[in-house]
Parts: C-alpha cells; sequence; structure tokens
C-alpha cells in the first residue's frame, strides 16, 4: 500500500511515521522548499507524549524538551495565585510525561525519526489539486503522483480540504491575537534576580514582566478556526489536523490531536494492509477511512470545544463575572469534581478522557469489531 501524505507538519510526519512502522510505502509532499523553524513554544500533554512514546520519537522529544512540575493560573493585574495543577500528579494518573518544547523541536524530533525511517520527505511540491478518481496529486508544476491512499495533512489553510469538498473553506478569524516568543534560559541568569534564579534551578513561575525583558521580539499570530466539518474524507482521501478540525490554543491540545489522528491512520491502514496480505483490495479503503473519521471525529470536536470554552473563562473582563471566576478557581482542585459554573477543564472525568485515552488502542479495538462484521 503506498500512502501519500500532504503536508509536513507535525500530524503529516506522525502519519508518515505511523504507516511506515506499519511497512506502508509512504511519500510526504511538503509545499516548502526548505525546512525552517516556525511558531513558538507547544505543550506536549500526557495524550501527545503517549503517541511518541508509541511512534518512538519521545526519547528525541526529551533530549529537546522540558517536562512539567506543575501549572498556574494568576491574576493578570497583580499575580495573585488563582489555580495550580500539578502536572506530576496528572503524569502519574494518566499514564504519561507532561512536557513543554520548541514546535520547531517538536518538528525536528518527528522529521529525523521519519529520515531514520526511510520516508520519502519531498520537499518544493506545491499540490495544486488531486484526482479522486485516479488517487492522483497533481502538482503545480505539472508534474504528478499516485497513490493507494492520499492523506490531506496541509494545515488551516489546506488545499486538500477545498479539493474534497469542493468548495473554497477558507478559515474563519476570531478576532484574536497570540503574541509569541522565545529567549535562551541561559539570558536569564543576566537579570540577577533571585526569583528568576530559583525559576532557572527549580523551574517555579516568577514575576511575568522579568521574563518579558528578555525578549528581542515578538511574533504575532492571528487565531483563526474553521466551522466544524461535515466529512472528511472522499473516497481514498482523508484529512487530519487542522485541516479538518483546528483548534484554538486555549487548551493546548493542537498538536497532540494532530499527531494523534495521525498515529490512528497508520495503524488503522496498516491493519488493512496486514489483514489483505498486502494486497488491499481497494474498494475496503474508504469503508478504513470513514473508520478513522468515525473514531476521531468525536473526540476532536470535544477538544474543540473545550478550547472555545476556556477562550471564555481566559477571557472575562474585569467585574463581578471575573470575580466570581477567580474565587471559584481559587478554591478549586483538579479532584473536586465539576466545576459549578460548567468550566470542563477543571473536571477530572473530562481531563481523564482527553489526557488518558489511548487512541491507538481503541483504534485497534474498532479495525477487530469492523473486520469481523464483514466475516
Amino acid at each position: 500500500m503506498k500512502v501519500l501524505v500532504i503536508g509536513a507538519g507535525l500530524g503529516g510526519l506522525a502519519c508518515a511515521i505511523a504507516c511506515k512502522r506499519e511497512g506502508l510505502e509512504v511519500v510526504v509532499l511538503e509545499r516548502a522548499n526548505r525546512i525552517v523553524p516556525i511558531g513558538a513554544g507547544i505543550q506536549v500533554p500526557p495524550n501527545g507524549t503517549r503517541i511518541a512514546r508509541q511512534l518512538g520519537y519521545l526519547d528525541k522529544l526529551l533530549e529537546r524538551g522540558v517536562i512539567v512540575d506543575k501549572m498556574e493560573l494568576r491574576r493578570y493585574a497583580n499575580g495573585k495565585h488563582l489555580f495550580s495543577l500539578s502536572a506530576k500528579e496528572c503524569m502519574e494518573q494518566y499514564g504519561d510525561l507532561w512536557m513543554v518544547c520548541h514546535r520547531a523541536d517538536c518538528h525536528a524530533a518527528l522529521w529525523e525519526t521519519c529520515v531514520s525511517l526511510g520516508v520519502d520527505l519531498c520537499l518544493d511540491m506545491d499540490v495544486e489539486r488531486i484526482d479522486f478518481d485516479t488517487n492522483t496529486v497533481w502538482l503545480e508544476d505539472g508534474d504528478d503522483i499516485s497513490g493507494d491512499v492520499i492523506i490531506g495533512a496541509d494545515g488551516l489553510y489546506s488545499i486538500c480540504r477545498n479539493q474534497l469538498l469542493g468548495t473554497p473553506s477558507p478559515a474563519v478569524e476570531t478576532g484574536d491575537l497570540a503574541y509569541r516568543a522565545s529567549f535562551p534560559a541561559e539570558q536569564l541568569k543576566t537579570l540577577n534576580d533571585e526569583a528568576v534564579d530559583e525559576l532557572c534551578s527549580r523551574k517555579q513561575v516568577t514575576v511575568l514582566t522579568k521574563l518579558i525583558s528578555c525578549i528581542p521580539r515578538v511574533q504575532k499570530w492571528k487565531l483563526c478556526t474553521h466551522p466544524e466539518l461535515k466529512t472528511w474524507t472522499k473516497g481514498c482521501v482523508a484529512l487530519l489536523g487542522d485541516s479538518c478540525h483546528p483548534s484554538l490554543p486555549y487548551q493546548a491540545q493542537g498538536a497532540a490531536m494532530a499527531v494523534e489522528d495521525g498515529a490512528v491512520l497508520g495503524k488503522l491502514l496498516g491493519l488493512l494492509n496486514a489483514s489483505s496480505n498486502g494486497t488491499t483490495p481497494a474498494e475496503l479503503i474508504p469503508e478504513v477511512l470513514q473508520l478513522y473519521e468515525t473514531l476521531r471525529k468525536s473526540r476532536t470536536t470535544v477538544n474543540v470545544q473545550g478550547a472555545r470554552s476556556n477562550q471564555k473563562w481566559y477571557q472575562i473582563p474585569d467585574g463581578p463575572e471575573q470575580e466570581a471566576r477567580d474565587a471559584e478557581m481559587a478554591g478549586a482542585k483538579l479532584a473536586d469534581g465539576l466545576s459549578p459554573t460548567g468550566w470542563r477543564w477543571i473536571d477530572p472525568e473530562y481531563q481523564k478522557e482527553l489526557l488518558g485515552h489511548d487512541v491507538v488502542a481503541e483504534a485497534v479495538k474498532a479495525f477487530e469489531k469492523w473486520e469481523a462484521a464483514r466475516a
């Protein structure tokens, strides 16, 4: 089975790794003519590191990232502590690490793993259109390449999504902006500040303005979204990641959900290929891609809705509602149960399902059930 992956982002590379480990032929088509560092810091929560462990790139992440100690929410105006989440307790409860790293470092870990596995990584491949009848990708330069399966992993501004839906489907601006920046940790030591030194050595929270003083430049990112799609698949073509379920960053799950998509796709296609001894009937591929959509759509929709909920609670204007929110957070613990306000981020059952779920194991069970129904 030959799989074409359009887009060499986090989800696309995870899909390529998963497919390659299942013994499939994989070609990645990336529009950029070279790989350059983009983005800023990202979280890799336990469900994301679980995929990294399963796909074999966790060691490369650990070389570049940092294991989280805890997370704190503080009042922007005066730094008052509102809520803490022990990442250590979460890791013990949900079975894997909670990390932070630069997006470029996460991408490098995936890219290096692809190279070591022999994935065919092709740069400067600008996709113009997809022929769904022949499973052919046509490039801007007139060349074409065909496969058994085509995966659209080309992000928020996806060409593949437009092709699959048969109509332009632009991203929608939310009106929010994210200001992102990074700087070397060594630079903090020059501040000669005891609280900052504590941050360097013990990873404790310190005064934000001290950190901001180290930033040489800031990138301003428009935060965009897209209406929920009715379908992610058409024939032997499927979408993954931001091309089909873009998530706002308020839940820090965008990268994790994309690599989950890739891992599930690789596992399902690998099981299909193995069950047919490497001669997969073409008519079964759309069924398995539909199974992928069924498995992933409900989970990613919950994540998208959770991020929007967090957007609301994080951005309540100063006033009585904000004061009530702050009071609730100040007295909350993750183990206390469902938030009276409905803020699901501090609901332990929600966190358990989000962070502790093994999507690859779920995919194996779903495939076995699908296969048994066909027998």
